[in-house]
């Protein structure tokens, strides 16, 4: 059974443009990820927020893999200068 990652990113004020151009490239680094299935970035329609999803295979592949590799550490060099704060990340297993 796959596990949903939910990742709420907030943005520091005037830096969504580039935030969003920086993006691409890395999900680039997720979608390379070992166990990962589908990603996706959504923008809020009512507030500055950003929501990342990604489907990965196990929970371990997320918190163990992806957090613990060195393309992890690329991945926040490329989004990091953006973020107004740490993102909020849940685990969702489907029932």
């Amino acid at each position: 059974m796959s596990v949903l990652e939910v990742a709420q990113l907030s943005i520091k004020d005037g830096s969504e443009a580039a935030f969003e151009s920086a993006f691409p490239e890395a999900k680039l680094l997720i979608e390379a990820a070992p166990g990962h299935i589908e990603s996706s970035l959504t923008r809020s329609a009512s507030t500055d927020g950003y929501v990342l999803l990604v489907w990965w295979r196990t929970l371990e592949d997320h918190v163990e893999k992806f957090v613990g590799s060195p393309e992890f550490s690329k991945f926040q060099g490329l989004i990091g200068e953006y973020l107004a704060g740490e993102p909020t990340v849940k685990h969702f297993q489907e029932i």
